[in-house]
Formats: C-alpha cells, structure tokens, sequence
C-alpha cells in the first residue's frame, strides 16, 4: 500500500467525484464462495460489459501496475501535463480490466470479479478500495459454514473439472476427508478474509450474498435485487443454469464430526487472538499422524514410482534374479 497511500488532496478529490460512463461493480469474496455464480449471473445480462477472467487483487491494492501493458505515466500518477490521483488511475485500471474482455461503450454497467484465499490480499484490497474506489458497487459473496467451504475446497482438488457450481450435471455425491492441517488453514483464513471483506459494508454501495440463503437454495436465480443493485433492468437469467455439484456436507464429509469440533475450537481460539502457528500445534495434526501422512504422500508422488521402476530391475540383476 506505500504507492496508495501518498495522496494529494486533488488525488482525493478525483477519487471521491461521481464517476463516469457505466456504473461499476465489483464481485468479491473469499475463494469457492460462490463468486463465479454470481458473477456469471452478472456478466451474461445484455447490458453488462464483463471480463470472463478473473482481475488479479493486485489491480486494486497495488495500482495494478504489473497486470497491465499501459503508458508508463499512468501509472506515475499523470496524463500528459495534468497529474492525477489514485482514485483516477484505479478507474482507469479498471476499464483497461474490463475490455480485456468486452468494450465499455454502449454498456449500463461494467464489473470484475475477485476472489481471494488470502487474507493479508483481502485487506490491502478493502484498504485501497475504501480509500480510492468508495462509489464502486460492492457485491460480497460470502459463505457463512467454514467446514462447507473447506469440503468444497478439498473436492475441487480433487476434481478440477467440476469447479463451478453451476455447471455439470447430477453426480453421485462424493465421500471427502477433510485433513486436518488444511481444515485448520482454511477456517484461520475463512474468518480473517470474511472479516477484512465485511469492512465494504460501510461503502454507500454495497450488497450482500449468502450462499445458502441465495445461491445453495437457488433464489438468486428467481430475484431482481441483484440487477437492480447495479442499475441494469431486470432479467430472466436464463444463460445461468444452477445445477449443485457438491451435495451438503452431511453426504460428503466422513469425519464431520470432528470436523465440526475442530472448526469451532479454531474459531474460539482465533477470538482469544492465538495466532496461526499456535493454531497448528493446538488443532493439527499430531507427529505421528503427520509423519505417516507425508511418508504416504511421498511414495505415492509420481517421481517415486519413476525411481521403483528404474531400480528394481537393477536389483534383480545385481541380486542374480
């Protein structure tokens, strides 16, 4: 943020002034939250222009200055003769993020989505965002259940193909074992990512979805809230078919149980403000359990299997076999 955060009052001037051209939206929230759903949802509407790919956080909380093949003055922080601010430079960005994509011009509004697993990434964007960006329509997807979150994670591991909720077809639901070291990680990083992206509350713009309110039981599709929230007409979304990929937790996960007592231990420590390291050694995994884990992971990795198959027949030869 130490490019961000040397603004001058005309800077804070052109980032607090009505924006022009279409109004601009922003999908984020923590990674497997829902966020493509909703921003598909968006970005198919005849009115919306959208880039299908993902904008990198960085646009926002770095300036973007290596997402983009741009003038190097408009990163310098001016046009020619006339400097500008912060705020100008991360609309500008923001438009150049867009058409990557689909032209601006002649569109009602203009969006990106992020979604982010980190949470030090989540509040240097909500930092910049707030500081440069405060009329930017906020649209936070957020997923309340972090053992949820964490079975959905650990399933697209193991099916990449099946990423999107809303894609697919029916399938026989999965049987997933959360480890506990991820489980740990993933419910740390649930609840400082939520917490930082919860701050965009206080925006003059800003919209909330809940996963299982609206996305898991299907209402997103039925409602008008979402368009209106970005000024573009209501519409059918009929190019979103919401088809679940991962049945609810009690289907998949084996161990939900512990599961559900680890996460909620985290989750009291994290209050107390015992820091990730301590988290680990408290909830992790133990020693044995650790090291019998990794000596699996390592002769079931590729590269061992290479060198069984290379040293094998040697033994055989020098053994006279």
């Amino acid at each position: 943020m130490s490019a961000m955060s040397t603004v001058s009052t005309g800077g804070e001037a052109a980032a607090r002034r009505p924006q022009e051209g279409p109004v601009r939206f922003l999908v984020v929230g923590m990674q497997r939250s829902g966020t493509t759903l909703v921003y598909q949802l968006l970005a198919g509407h005849p009115d919306v222009a959208a880039n299908p790919r993902e904008a990198a956080p960085a646009l926002f909380h770095g300036l973007g200055a290596a997402s983009f093949n741009t003038p190097r003055d408009l990163f310098a922080g001016w046009a020619g003769a006339n400097p500008i601010g912060p705020g100008e430079t991360l609309r500008r960005l923001f438009d150049l993020a867009v058409e990557q994509g689909t032209r601006i011009d002649g569109h009602a509004a203009a969006g990106l989505k992020v979604a982010t697993g980190s949470p030090a990434e989540a509040a240097a964007m909500v930092e910049a965002i707030a500081a440069h960006a405060p009329d930017l329509r906020i649209i936070h997807v957020r997923r309340e259940d972090p053992v949820a979150a964490a079975a959905s994670f650990v399933d697209f591991l193991a099916n990449p193909e099946r990423r999107q909720v809303f894609k697919g077809s029916a399938q026989p639901a999965p049987r997933l074992s959360i480890r506990r070291d991820l489980l740990v990680r993933h419910v740390h990083d649930w609840h400082f990512i939520n917490a930082a992206l919860g701050r965009l509350a206080a925006l003059p713009h800003y919209r909330r979805i809940d996963y299982g309110r609206d996305i898991a039981s299907g209402a997103i599709l039925t409602g008008t809230a979402l368009f209106e929230a970005i000024g573009v007409r209501p519409l059918p979304p009929t190019w979103v078919s919401l088809t679940k990929s991962l049945p609810p937790k009690e289907e998949t996960v084996v161990d939900l149980a512990e599961c559900e007592r680890v996460a909620a231990a985290v989750q009291a420590d994290i209050a107390e403000g015992v820091a990730l390291p301590a988290l680990f050694r408290r909830h992790g995994p133990s020693l044995p359990a650790l090291a019998v884990r990794l000596a699996g992971e390592a002769l079931r990795h590729p590269a061992t299997s290479l060198r069984r198959s290379y040293w094998t027949p040697l033994k055989w030869k020098v053994a006279g076999q």
